[in-house]
């Protein structure tokens, strides 16, 4: 049987059969736990797998096209620029999928129907704009410390040549140290920003300075789940790489490419709704409320 919903309305707590509410009539705000918060991310992709697969595909399929282009107009072995320009096609594509798949989680948790046209119809420059910027800021907050630890393994690595001439004397503890110093700080980093291009999205208005501010309000004093928001997102797209690498040494590429694609939007909407269960434990509005227009 699945897990009920936990509703505030008013200082009280109700707790609703599993089904979604009708059309506008209430909204799901807490979960038990990190893992119920997937289970249920599963059970609304199942339930309108349809529109959100379409939602993150449209733009996901598009930019594996260019993708394609750029390795057939390419060199037979690709070059670090090849990679380079494939790694930013399909990123873009990700921040044009983002927006219009956390309108339609955000419709489905205010009990409104999500759909394709109305998703993406809602989705203004302000707001690409906004998502593209705090997604680059957050890719470089998160990736600064191994930025920093790369640089700083390369100047040990030269001074161990210049000093020993082997190479090997301080280079590897010193990479190993400088390995997990930058993990240790990039987690923390990760788990303040993880919030940021959803709060752009839902809370019009908002600006960039501020959705970083209160993605960090949000997820502080949480950080052990949100942390784990985390891992289980790593751990899906390392799945998903797996089937890509899987089905395509098995000559089947295509495939490979659509289920790996299929899994992406489970992550999203997790956020999406981690996003509001943190609203709901730190703001505590109630189910009749609405924390932003979404008509």
């Amino acid at each position: 049987m699945a897990e009920p919903w936990t509703y505030v309305l008013d200082e009280t707590t109700l707790v609703l059969p599993s089904d979604l509410p009708e059309e506008g009539t209430a909204r799901p705000v807490r979960y038990g736990s990190t893992l119920a918060v997937f289970v249920q991310a599963l059970t609304l992709y199942r339930r309108y797998f349809v529109t959100f697969a379409a939602i993150f595909l449209f733009p996901m399929l598009i930019g594996e096209v260019f993708v394609r282009a750029v390795r057939i107009l390419g060199p037979d072995e690709p070059t670090t620029a090849v990679r380079v320009i494939e790694f930013a096609l399909q990123w873009v594509a990700t921040v044009v999928a983002f927006a219009p798949l956390v309108y339609a989680v955000s419709d489905v948790c205010v009990g409104n129907q999500p759909g394709l046209r109305r998703s993406y119809q809602r989705v203004e420059l302000r707001t690409f704009a906004a998502v593209t910027a705090v997604c680059a800021l957050a890719t470089l907050l998160i990736l600064a410390p191994f930025a920093i630890g790369g640089a700083l393994a390369a100047l040990i690595l030269w001074i161990d040549f210049e000093s020993a001439g082997v190479g090997t004397c301080l280079f590897v503890p010193h990479i190993v140290a400088i390995t997990v110093t930058a993990v240790v700080i990039s987690i923390p980093i990760f788990t303040s920003v993880l919030y940021v291009p959803v709060i752009v999205v839902v809370e019009r208005g908002v600006g960039i300075r501020d959705a970083f501010r209160r993605s960090r309000w949000l997820s502080r004093g949480y950080t052990l789940r949100t942390a784990t928001v985390i891992v289980i997102v790593v751990l899906i797209l390392l799945l998903s790489g797996t089937i890509y690498q899987t089905l395509s040494e098995k000559r089947v590429e295509v495939l490979g490419v659509l289920f790996a694609k299929l899994l992406g939007p489970v992550p999203y909407i997790a956020a999406t709704l981690i996003y509001y269960d943190l609203r709901a434990r730190k703001e505590g509005y109630g189910i009749a409320e609405r924390p932003e227009d979404l008509s």
